[in-house]
């Protein structure tokens, strides 16, 4: 199995906000990214945190695509084999 990544925009909440979902058939984690005056927050970053978020709210190992994708090789061995 595997998780997918979205990115959308939310233009309703402001012109760039962005909802990042990562989805698997054992759950989904969102986050809402809104603008700050500092610098931009690279969207690898941001992923990699909703990672982290879902492989410990899921327990899954579903997300190891997506973590060679936006993160380091060792950490898509992470979970267990759900």
């Amino acid at each position: 199995m595997s998780a997918t990544l979205t990115i959308e925009r939310m233009p309703a909440v402001s012109p760039d906000a962005r909802l990042y979902v990562v989805d698997c058939p054992h759950g989904t984690t969102e986050g809402l990214v809104l603008p700050t005056a500092g610098p931009p927050v690279p969207a690898s970053a941001i992923v990699r945190t909703l990672l982290l978020s879902h492989d410990a709210a899921e327990g899954c190992a579903c997300t190891r695509r997506l973590w060679r994708r936006y993160g380091s090789p060792a950490a898509a061995t992470r979970g267990n084999s759900r």
